[in-house]
């Protein structure tokens, strides 16, 4: 067969391939989209809980060309700003408990609720977010900690057949979405940048267990008891880093709240230390306001049994402005 006839015949093939593929993406986005359609069609809009539901599907069909019902939502909550506040408030804080504690395919729901709410906070910027700067700054660290869901590779495909059947602008994307990683791959990458120094050390002692406590914790709903107190409690825990020195390392709840503070300081001179962040898990504590040394996570709204695990059972990570890591196990 002459060159210039195998020529054209490679090129008709590479063409039906083409117009095959891109039919199969057209098809699988448009069953998405219908699916969708069905599931917010007879949605009512009555309750708080009902809103939330709506709201967040609603939105990333509108970032899908369809704003019908995301305009709907807005006709229907808006004149109840405050109940409207709360419940969206209450929906970051699962959000965020959920990106804490699920893993596998439950990790992989909980990153895609993530990106439905990145979708939410483009479209309510002007009529919601604007003039609630504490309501944004939680909704954006909720998108933000997405990047440390506990993802397996049976996760990471579960997002990537996601985004086949909803292809979510790539400028409204989030990260965790437009480039899905696994535990796996995140530490292989890890051990490849070796300017992020890694360094692991224990608490004096784990006085408290998840399991074998969970008597305690029950009955300590309102306030932490006098044992929590005492099992959570460490002081001046010794992290010696080669050249730079020795980080003393405290951690305490405060007694009339579920609130647990970290302290992060040098031990020679005594001064606090240079901390870009802290964080349990996928959970960002906040700085505060008086002492830069001093790091709290309020656990007061956390679900029961995501504050078991934060306090028995995570990591807790400091990220100094050094770029080192300080992990305590």
């Amino acid at each position: 067969m002459p060159a210039k006839r195998l020529l054209l015949r490679a090129k008709l093939e590479t063409h039906t391939f083409r117009t095959k593929v891109k039919s199969q993406i057209m098809s699988t986005k448009a069953n998405g989209i219908r699916a969708l359609v069905r599931q917010l069609a007879p949605g009512s809009l009555n309750t708080e809980a009902q809103w939330i539901s709506f709201a967040l599907p609603a939105a990333r069909l509108a970032t899908l060309g369809d704003e019908r019902h995301l305009q709907r939502f807005f006709r229907a909550v808006l004149p109840h700003q405050e109940s409207l506040l709360r419940a969206l408030r209450r929906r970051a804080l699962e959000g965020i408990d959920q990106l804490g504690i699920a893993a596998g395919i439950a990790a992989a729901k909980a990153t895609i609720d993530a990106q439905d709410a990145a979708c939410f906070l483009e479209f309510g910027k002007i009529s919601i977010f604007e003039n609630n700067p504490q309501l944004t700054a939680l909704w954006e660290e909720w998108i933000d900690l997405s990047g440390a869901a506990n993802l397996n590779e049976t996760a990471v495909k579960f997002i990537s057949d996601w985004l086949k059947r909803f292809p979510i602008p790539p400028e409204i994307r989030i990260r965790a979405i437009a480039s899905p990683m696994s535990e796996f791959q995140m530490r292989a990458l890890a051990r490849l940048a070796p300017s992020r120094q890694r360094h692991e050390f224990f608490w004096k002692a784990h006085k408290l267990s998840a399991r074998k406590d969970l008597a305690l914790f029950e009955a300590s709903v309102g306030r932490p008891s006098q044992a929590i107190l005492d099992g959570i409690r460490e002081t001046d825990v010794p992290c010696r880093l080669k050249g730079r020195g020795i980080l003393l390392i405290s951690r305490w709840l405060k007694e009339d709240e579920w609130t647990l503070c970290v302290r992060v300081c040098w031990k020679e001179p005594y001064r606090p230390a240079d901390v870009a962040k802290v964080r349990i898990e996928c959970r960002r504590a906040e700085r505060d306001d008086e002492d830069r040394g001093v790091f709290y996570f309020r656990l007061a709204t956390v679900s029961y049994d995501a504050r078991m695990r934060m306090l028995c059972e995570q990591t807790l990570h400091i990220l100094l402005l050094s770029g080192e890591w300080i992990a305590l196990l």
